[in-house]
């Protein structure tokens, strides 16, 4: 395993999508001390917020608005803050109400989980895209100066609840189907489609009385990614170096004349139905040859003028290719490059471009080490890098699992439960690492960070905290123009000499 100094990547917040298996956090800031968000027709929109405010039964008749002590709910109303995509899980009202009046503050409750109100510190803490906070009476107001958000999304840019079945570790797999190279790829019992690429066509589940129909697949890349129901799967049974193609119901295609160009179907195997199978391992071109007795035993693709076909021939018509069907985990990461990551199964990173890391509490700081190979054991959570990320899909094909990773690794996958000690990654201020988690049962499948009872103490872990290996960054006129923070966190607003954080990159002046 090697060791990397991380934070000279670090640019963004940890997200991603994929699979309901990441958590990024934020917060957010409504300020009413000089003006705040906009009212209109009863809400406002701030960062993704929208606040909409209610008027019950028997309430002042006043509509919220904008004074010197604050916006001004009144008694009976109830504002709601909705965060859409995002799941809030705290909330800290800062505000007055009026003493001498009869409005009575209730507190705050969410949607669909309730959550809990703290009528002494004014915090509602829970886990839900919507809260409102409400107040009966009918005279007196609720001024408030401020509301701070703390919110935690999927990432996916789809769904907050990327796992809506229910407490699992596992995002979703899915198929596609890859371009079989080297024959000794092919084993007893994989599904495959027999296609003819430069036609886009694939065997049929059509029967003719000779043939087989053709029908029409997208391929990209080398990869056939959804097929329709048309689309022929066929199961390979292997017989020492040869196959016998199963289409179903222990049916099986054979080659069956010595005059004419057959391709049909019977239910027994013999040497008709056995065949033998090369793959150019530049083209993909796959020879595909019946070894019984007929004559007409080469597989191909007859485009039939305009009805094509696939049959057996003696010669000539058009090549054909095998595809296999693979599973795949397709994994979005956002520009922000870095994830969190685990799944029920093992999957291969090597040919993704997508580096796994595990990572440790070092007290004081977290260190992650690289899972060398790209191999990542099943229910084993990490941390995903990918430079250059751009929150396009990426499949990453999912293998037979693996033997456990064997560095110490202090990341966990919630069950739903919260326990001691939990920080998740976040982006607060400007400051990329784990965070105390302050929210309410972390959502199940969610990956965290286990810290010490020492660290407990601690709000906010960094990356590694060593010098050696980052990249030096010389400084220059685009970067006298930056904002320069010391390791502490504070702004420098003169940069001598020495170690500093800028954009999220360790920068070295010298």
């Amino acid at each position: 395993m090697q060791k990397r100094n991380l934070l000279t990547r670090l640019l963004l917040l940890f997200a991603l999508i994929v699979g309901g298996t990441s958590v990024w956090a934020g917060e957010i800031t409504l300020d009413w001390t000089s003006s705040g968000p906009t009212l209109s027709n009863n809400s406002f929109t701030q960062d993704g917020i929208t606040g909409t405010f209610t008027k019950g039964t028997g309430a002042n008749a006043n509509s919220p608005a904008y004074y010197s002590n604050g916006l001004r709910m009144y008694a009976g109303w109830s504002m709601s803050l909705n965060a859409g995509d995002k799941i809030i899980t705290n909330i800290v009202y800062t505000y007055t109400v009026t003493t001498d009046k009869n409005i009575v503050v209730s507190g705050a409750i969410g949607k669909t989980n309730s959550g809990t109100w703290d009528a002494n510190s004014t915090t509602w803490s829970g886990s839900d895209s919507e809260v409102t906070f409400t107040t009966t009476g009918s005279t007196g107001n609720v001024a408030f100066s401020k509301i701070v958000i703390t919110y935690e999304d999927s990432g996916s840019g789809e769904t907050t609840d990327p796992d809506p079945e229910g407490p699992s570790t596992e995002p979703k797999s899915e198929v596609c189907y890859k371009k079989v190279t080297n024959v000794n790829n092919l084993n007893d019992g994989d599904a495959i489609l027999i296609v003819n690429e430069s036609n886009g066509r694939a065997l049929s589940t059509t029967q003719n009385s000779n043939n087989r129909a053709a029908t029409e697949v997208t391929i990209t890349n080398n990869v056939i990614y959804s097929i329709s129901d048309n689309v022929l799967r066929i199961v390979l049974e292997r017989e020492d170096d040869n196959f016998y193609f199963n289409v179903g119901g222990n049916n099986y295609l054979y080659a069956a004349s010595n005059s004419s160009n057959h391709l049909k179907t019977q239910s027994k195997k013999d040497n008709n139905a056995k065949a033998s199978i090369e793959v150019n391992s530049d083209s993909g071109e796959a020879t595909i040859k019946f070894q019984g007795s007929y004559s007409h035993n080469l597989m191909r693709y007859n485009a039939n003028n305009g009805t094509p076909i696939f049959s057996c021939y003696l010669s000539g018509q058009e090549p054909v290719q095998i595809y296999k069907e693979t599973k795949i985990m397709p994994v979005t990461i956002t520009d922000a490059e870095y994830a969190t990551f685990a799944a029920d199964y093992a999957i291969d990173l090597s040919e993704t471009g997508i580096t796994a890391y595990t990572a440790k509490d070092e007290g004081t700081y977290v260190s992650l080490t690289e899972i060398e190979g790209g191999k990542v054991p099943a229910n084993t959570p990490v941390v995903l890098y990918k430079e250059g990320a751009d929150g396009s899909v990426i499949n990453v094909p999912v293998i037979a699992d693996i033997d456990p990773v064997v560095d110490e690794n202090d990341l966990r996958v919630s069950t739903g439960t919260d326990v001691d000690n939990m920080y998740v990654l976040a982006n607060k201020n400007s400051r990329v690492g784990f965070y105390k988690w302050a929210g309410s049962d972390l959502k199940a499948g969610k990956v965290y960070l286990l810290g010490s009872t020492t660290t407990g103490a601690r709000d906010f872990l960094g990356f590694d905290n060593e010098t050696t290996g980052i990249s030096t960054t010389l400084m220059n006129n685009e970067a006298k123009n930056k904002e320069y923070y010391n390791l502490a966190g504070q702004r420098v607003a003169q940069p001598t000499k020495g170690l500093y954080i800028v954009n999220g990159k360790k920068v070295i002046i010298k």
